[in-house]
């Protein structure tokens, strides 16, 4: 005690100045502190004992420490500095801080300070959970095993290096510069009561690839890095924390086209989608107001990577954002506590106009296919999961999200479609990175909390990703390769699915470069939105016939090209039901139950929309959200252009109730086919075809115009209808007549001779 008798006992220090053997029992108690000078050894003889008790003090140096034949126990409340580069070993003679020969008991509940000069490992002796760790080594400290820190971690200097996954369960806290670094593929996990203090400059530095879930209430200051690798173009990125600005966000990539940015006066090459923009082209297109401009938490953007190619302009050298390379951002964890966080997602209403050519008769969908979309991203520096059961607020949203994956296709790019059935390590949504999602109807919302964080591993999309989908049960999924392009479709069938647009439904994008290979199908013949997956049920009666597209360009132009066409049929598709692939072009008719390729050659339409390069590395500006394809005015029943071009290759038909082993060809517009008999004597047989459902009036007239029979508008189903028409054959005179199947958009004729 102090002079008055009062206060806290004074501790005691014993040092260990020389090499000294000792047989006995040592006990440290709260009011001593043993130390090990540095170089000295303490050498406990067979049978002896040191103990570290309730708020005693072992400190052991950089070299030298406890050895010998006796036996060491940290106890519960007691605190052991380490110095040792090798930390503190479970067992062994050779390394550590301790070597003894005898037992070693390391309490969870002791307090361990790890404050070495150089650098450091914690070693295997350190419990696997343990109450308190305190990191004072102004280099590193690399954990080398996996551990809980159950009630503080504390770092005063110095990075603490994740080489296995650390667990904080109640409280963390950096001081100074200190820093703890996740590296790749390790994990950094804070738990529900967790409070992450990040004081100074200190921060959590996330390398790309490694796991951070934080799920407590804190908001620390993170650096996050990411890797992009592969080829020159688009990247769909955004902010993982809050308070960076475009400057910091952009880190090491080329800014150009708005104020502040390396080149002001050139095309914009960071770009973020205004949904509420009632534009039907490229409209709906923002850049940064400047570079020193903060970047909203939850914007997505499309920023053009040039990969160090050479500027248009004489004498102003190459990009320096040269693949790979990492980016880096700094600023504090997002908040996804009090309510959430919320997208602000939006819908606005397009006009259902159509644009084009009335010369030609090529015509375009004029933007109502891109109402709902908003390009957001993943606001934390956590992989999140999308389709996650827990932790998501979703109202009028659709079960796609879509990612441009500037890798895929040999370098060509294409969009990724990610719903619930795809694998769990490719749907994760990892820091950095963007997507599209699609509202679907007014007043809708976004919101995500903690439980989105996913603890699986994922990569950023912007390495070469050529994994097959698997099929997952009724789905058709078709592939399409040529041309050293490919690309992917599906039909997805269920009780819910609907020929109109659904929620399940996913559109085909524009694609971000020249060059490229769609393939997508409409809902139904009438249904003009171009989809990549179509969510449909199957026919209650009749058929169902679904159209399939094929669109190509290399370098922005149409070309002529050899593909072939795979699919895959579900398994529990119900008994007699029949898949048959119509082609238009040769007018054949493929049962796709008994194939499962088809080649063809064929020159594939582009999309209407202009193909445009600016002057400065060849960079595409984005277009409208969905691919724009080719139709005729309106109707949505001719698919050719006034010039007889095909831009309909394909239709799939479910459900075929053709007669006969091999299915026959059915066009892609109605159709009335010969009577039969014909000539005839008392009946004749009238057969249509119709590839949708729909009302339908059939009469009969002779060659003065005279109607002489009818069958009244009734809905007839998709696919051949069979009509008995008996005439009053007594009253009905020889001769030539014509029979009219006019449905709202057609009339059909055919000559039925009366013998």
């Amino acid at each position: 005690p102090d002079a008055s008798g009062q206060g806290t006992p004074a501790v005691v220090i014993v040092t260990v100045n020389e090499n000294l053997n000792f047989a006995g029992s040592i006990t440290v108690t709260e009011e001593g502190k043993l130390a090990v000078a540095s170089g000295k050894n303490l050498s406990l003889t067979s049978g002896s004992s040191l103990n570290i008790s309730n708020e005693g003090i072992l400190s052991l140096p950089v070299n030298g420490g406890v050895s010998g034949a006796g036996n060491v126990a940290i106890n519960d409340g007691a605190t052991l500095f380490i110095a040792h580069p090798e930390g503190l070993k479970a067992t062994g003679t050779a390394g550590g801080a301790i070597q003894n020969t005898g037992t070693r008991t390391f309490s969870a509940e002791a307090s361990y300070l790890y404050n070495g000069t150089t650098a450091q490992v914690i070693g295997n002796g350190l419990p696997a959970v343990v109450e308190s760790l305190v990191i004072d080594n102004p280099t590193v400290v690399t954990l080398d095993r996996a551990l809980e820190v159950g009630l503080n971690l504390e770092m005063n200097a110095g990075v603490l290096e994740l080489d296995h996954t650390l667990t904080v369960d109640f409280g963390m806290t950096l001081n100074g510069t200190s820093r703890v670094l996740v590296k790749p593929v390790k994990t950094f996990q804070a738990d529900l009561l967790a409070n992450l203090t990040t004081n100074g400059t200190s921060r959590i530095v996330i390398n790309p690839g490694a796991k951070y879930l934080n799920l407590g209430i804190s908001t620390p200051r993170l650096e996050v890095q990411q890797r992009l690798t592969g080829v020159r173009g688009w990247r769909m990125l955004g902010a993982p924390v809050t308070g960076a600005t475009y400057q910091s966000f952009l880190t090491r990539l080329e800014s150009q086209g708005f104020p502040g940015s390396a080149n002001p006066t050139l095309q914009a090459n960071v770009l973020w989608w205004d949904e509420e923009d009632g534009g039907t082209t490229v409209q709906g297109w923002r850049q940064p107001s400047n570079i020193t401009q903060s970047v909203p938490e939850g914007r997505g953007h499309y920023v053009y990577v040039f990969n160090g190619a050479a500027k248009k302009a004489a004498g102003t050298g190459n990009y320096s954002d040269v693949l790979p390379l990492t980016l880096s951002t700094i600023g504090n964890e997002v908040n996804l506590n009090n309510g959430g966080f919320n997208f602000g997602v939006t819908y606005t209403k397009r006009n259902q106009k159509f644009q084009g050519n009335t010369t030609t008769g090529d015509y375009t969908q004029a933007g109502a296919a891109n109402e709902g979309f908003n390009l957001i991203a993943n606001p934390t520096s956590s992989d999140i999961d999308f389709f996650k059961s827990a932790g998501w607020t979703k109202t009028n949203i659709d079960q796609t999200i879509y990612i441009w994956d500037q890798n895929f296709n040999g370098g060509q790019g294409n969009f990724r479609l990610i719903t619930s059935t795809t694998p769990i390590a490719n749907r994760i949504i990892a820091p950095f990175q963007a997507f599209w999602v699609r509202t679907n109807a007014a007043s809708p919302a976004l919101i995500m909390n903690n439980e989105v964080k996913a603890a699986e591993f994922s990569s950023f999309y912007g390495r070469v990703l050529e994994e097959k989908p698997t099929t997952p049960a009724s789905q058709i999924l078709l592939a399409i390769s040529g041309e050293g392009l490919k690309a992917e479709s599906a039909v997805t069938i269920s009780q819910a699915g609907k020929d109109g647009l659904d929620p399940l439904d996913a559109f085909q994008l524009e694609s971000l470069n020249n060059t490229w290979l769609n393939l997508y199908t409409l809902g139904s013949p009438k249904e003009l939105a171009p989809l990549a997956i179509n969510h449909l049920s199957l026919p209650e009666e009749g058929e169902k016939t679904i159209p399939l597209y094929l669109a190509a360009a290399k370098e922005g132009k149409a070309f002529s090209g050899t593909y072939t066409l795979n699919w895959t049929l579900p398994a529990d598709l119900p008994a007699g039901t029949k898949v048959v692939l119509m082609d238009h072009i040769t007018k054949q008719a493929i049962d796709m139950g008994k194939n499962q390729t088809y080649t063809f050659s064929f020159q594939a339409p582009t999309s209407t929309n202009a193909r445009i390069r600016t002057e400065d590395g060849a960079m595409k500006e984005p277009q409208a959200v969905v691919f724009a394809h080719e139709i005729t005015e309106g109707s949505g029943e001719n698919y050719r252009t006034a010039s007889g071009q095909v831009t309909r290759p394909f239709s799939i038909i479910i459900g075929y109730n053709g007669q006969g082993n091999n299915p026959e060809y059915r066009p892609e517009t109605p159709k009335i086919y010969p009577p039969s008999p014909n000539p005839f004597q008392d009946m004749t047989q009238i057969r249509f075809y119709l590839p949708v459902a729909e009302e339908a009036e059939v009469k009969i007239y002779d060659m003065k115009g005279q109607e002489v029979g009818s069958f009244g508008r009734v809905s007839y189903p998709a696919g051949i209808n069979s009509l008995e028409w008996r005439p009053a054959a007594v009253h009905l005179p020889k001769g030539v007549y014509l029979i009219h199947v006019q449905t709202e958009t057609v009339v059909l004729t055919q000559k039925a001779v009366k013998l």
